[in-house]
């Protein structure tokens, strides 16, 4: 898990105001820029908590979340994005749980527990980086710590695309990207094992469900798993 430069537990009034716009505003954008396909949407939960896990391919793979989840997610966000002055900006005012590479805080994790806690959504990339390649790598089990520490549902997410975004639009082009929400699941305790194997068996499980929702060329480090 990675270290936190603000982690905000509660959605304020600033965050309140700006999300319902920001939303609104994405939509329209990323539906005027892009072909895009998204299926599933009924498989996030209305009105309790659960982890949005979805693979990373590049910038706007949270933001489709943000604009077509049925509500607002919580949003965890690399504090790299801090120093680029509108994002900084949009990211303040929408509300994220900042978090800085390869580091651990334990007020990430509270933060992201407090989310759960509160029957919110909270959206992360359990890879923790855009995939240079585009295909699935092992990635981290900070997704599977809080599924099973939260006891939150999880609900897996495909997203293709994302990678050639600004290339096509460099051309003047609109890109195609899809984004599959799965069905939603508990990730698998294993009642008597070690802590690290039923951490592993949760990172798997949820790292499977993602891969299965991606054509193979995007499976990555999950193909073979999912063969």
């Amino acid at each position: 898990m990675m270290a936190t430069e603000t982690a905000p537990t509660r959605t304020g009034l600033v965050q309140r105001a700006f999300r319902p716009i920001a939303r609104f505003t994405l939509r329209s954008l990323l539906q005027a820029a892009t072909h895009l396909r998204i299926q599933g949407l009924q498989n996030i939960p209305s009105d309790h908590a659960a982890i949005l896990a979805f693979n990373h391919l590049g910038h706007l793979d949270s933001l489709l979340l943000v604009a077509f989840a049925p509500r607002a997610p919580e949003c965890m966000a690399l504090s790299d994005l801090m120093n680029v002055p509108i994002t900084k900006q949009a990211l303040r005012a929408y509300g994220v749980i900042l978090v800085h590479r390869d580091e651990y805080d334990r007020k990430v994790i509270r933060a992201a527990l407090g989310a759960l806690e509160r029957g919110n959504l909270l959206a992360l990339a359990p890879e923790a980086r855009q995939s240079p390649s585009a295909a699935m790598e092992k990635g981290r089990p900070g997704a599977a710590y809080l599924a099973l520490k939260s006891g939150a549902l999880v609900v897996p997410v495909g997203i293709t695309g994302t990678q050639a975004v600004y290339a096509a639009w460099q051309k003047r082009r609109r890109p195609k990207i899809s984004m599959t929400v799965g069905q939603p699941f508990h990730v698998p305790t294993q009642p008597g094992a070690k802590r690290g194997e039923t951490l592993e068996a949760a990172h798997c499980a949820i790292m499977q469900h993602i891969a299965q929702l991606l054509p193979a060329d995007y499976q990555g480090y999950w193909r073979q798993a999912n063969a």
